[in-house]
């Protein structure tokens, strides 16, 4: 039994059991915005490229009618460009690179805070050890809890963090 930290407060981490694997190589990709019916989440066991590419493909699949090309918003992560998914991000997205270090410009960042908040208020009820597909499923409670309004807000409110950066740049 391995005592193993995650999505957790620094004075009191969760604790899982490790089974098959030695660590929990989990990715949470995560997609919002108003040209979506709703917000997309999905977990992978890591960050290769064809993961990055069958999220993709779920983020197509809850596009609205008729939006064109969305802007697809993502950090400087080698799989999100690399030579495997970029025909598919080509194809459905207009690609747009944050800049480097940058993550206070991505409102996914937020919405992450929110899923961790989350994730720490579902495990402090649990008073035993859980297993990996509890851990999963905690994970993917944590991110479709999170209320449509507050995405929402969220996206707002880096919206208008960005146009203020934007404006002082102008100046």
């Amino acid at each position: 039994m391995i005592k193993k930290k995650s999505w957790s407060t620094r004075d009191k981490p969760n604790q899982h059991l490790i089974q098959d694997n030695f660590g929990l190589r989990i990715t949470v990709f995560g997609a919002i915005g108003n040209c979506l019916t709703e917000p997309v989440f999905s977990l992978k066991h890591g960050t290769k490229s064809s993961n990055w590419v069958e999220f993709l493909h779920d983020v197509v699949a809850k596009l609205k009618p008729n939006t064109g090309k969305p802007i697809l918003f993502f950090d400087g992560l080698r799989s999100h460009m690399s030579k495997e998914s970029l025909p598919t991000v080509v194809q459905y997205f207009r690609p747009l690179q944050n800049v480097p270090y940058s993550c206070a410009f991505n409102a996914i960042e937020a919405v992450w805070s929110v899923a961790k908040n989350n994730f720490v208020k579902l495990t402090m009820q649990l008073n035993h050890w859980y297993s990996d597909e509890e851990f999963y499923t905690l994970v993917r409670r944590s991110c479709t809890m999170i209320p449509r309004a507050t995405i929402d807000n969220l996206m707002r409110s880096n919206h208008a963090y960005i146009r203020s950066v934007l404006a002082s740049i102008g100046e």
